[in-house]
């Protein structure tokens, strides 16, 4: 069922929905409140998501195959970093959305909430596990 589905069954229409993700332990109000301002002020809007940025270049990064290491975009080489534009992934702690919105997340009717750092954390292993509690603790302070 969907927002706008449950919202007629209740007899209410829903302005805006917000999809919070279990892995969203780091997910502050005021954040919140700021994708429920972007998403509400503008009406060709129907996502605002939470992407964090890499600490590095994504085209700089590498892989290794058979015990070498490889680029993945072999062409930046010899690029400097700072000449290179900054990449995201999403955070995973939440979207804000339109219930009638069936546009793909990312494109024009996207908007972000752009994190730092601090503010996510994946915790796909023991070590990121750790570091998220680590950053809940100081997060909370």
């Amino acid at each position: 069922m969907n927002l706008t589905d449950y919202g007629s069954q209740l007899g209410r229409e829903f302005e805006l929905g917000c999809c919070l993700f279990a892995t969203a332990a780091l997910a502050a109000p005021p954040r919140l409140r700021e994708g429920w301002n972007l998403i509400s002020a503008d009406p060709d809007l129907d996502y605002a998501v939470t992407p964090v940025g890499f600490g590095l270049p994504i085209q700089s990064a590498t892989y290794l195959k058979d015990g070498s290491i490889h680029m993945f975009q072999p062409e930046h080489h010899a690029t400097h970093s700072q000449d290179l534009p900054k990449g995201y992934q999403d955070a995973g702690l939440w979207h804000r959305f339109r219930p009638e919105g069936i546009s793909p997340l990312d494109g024009p009717t996207s908007t972000a909430v752009i994190l730092s750092g601090m503010e996510a954390q994946n915790s796909d292993d023991e070590t990121e596990w750790r570091q998220a509690k680590a950053k809940l603790t100081t997060h909370r302070d």
